[in-house]
């Protein structure tokens, strides 16, 4: 998990809110598909096309993720924050919710990507595991949010691992030495490196 810094929301959303009259109310489930591909469009750019809470690359293409509002609808906090553009987050659409947005459902979060010091909260292993980062102020948080969001399940466990060994096949000793202020750089199309934040860890030991 990494920072994400919210910027303004759209323009098709703010116009397609400002529609509202006494016979028609704007809410999420009525959310015009203009509209909600420019909320796509958006959060992938602000997030580097990497889920949100996983860092797997994710895309705009219906089925491989989905809009994530961070605070649940349903809890006092987000009820009526359906259309709150710092609401919404990209999350990847695992299969069998096995993690992430899917997994997490209606469940608030001690740690989110919405707080600057997010990645400081998890330990990563060369396994491809994570745990709570035990000198955390709070290690009850970051406990919380792996076990809300999944973050150790297989599939992860296996995907961070890959990408370990993928960099390491084609890295000599003196790239390696850069790694950790490299890797946390955007690309040329503005996209983060999925899995940044455990590859850093893993690399500066």
């Amino acid at each position: 998990m990494r920072p994400i810094r919210k910027g303004p929301e759209p323009p098709e959303l703010r116009e397609w809110k400002a529609k509202t009259s006494d016979d028609w109310q704007p809410t999420y489930s009525n959310l015009s598909n203009l509209a909600k591909d420019a909320i796509r469009r958006d959060l992938l750019k602000e997030q580097g096309a990497v889920c949100c809470y996983c860092e797997q690359r994710i895309e705009a293409q219906s089925g491989t993720s989905h809009i994530e509002h961070l605070e649940p609808q349903t809890s006092e906090e987000g009820r009526g924050r359906g259309l709150d553009y710092t609401n919404m987050l990209y999350s990847c659409s695992a299969t069998r919710s096995q993690h992430c947005g899917h997994k997490k459902q209606e469940t608030r979060l001690g740690v989110h990507p919405l707080m600057e010091d997010c990645t400081s909260h998890f330990e990563f292993g060369s396994d491809g595991g994570v745990a709570a980062n035990r000198s955390a102020k709070n290690k009850e948080a970051g406990i919380g949010a792996i076990k809300t969001l999944g973050l150790n399940a297989e599939p992860l466990r296996l995907l961070r691992r890959e990408a370990l060994d993928s960099l390491l096949r084609y890295l000599d000793a003196e790239q390696l030495d850069r790694i950790p202020t490299d890797l946390m750089q955007r690309d040329e199309e503005g996209k983060n490196l999925p899995f940044a934040t455990f590859l850093v860890q893993v690399l500066a030991r």
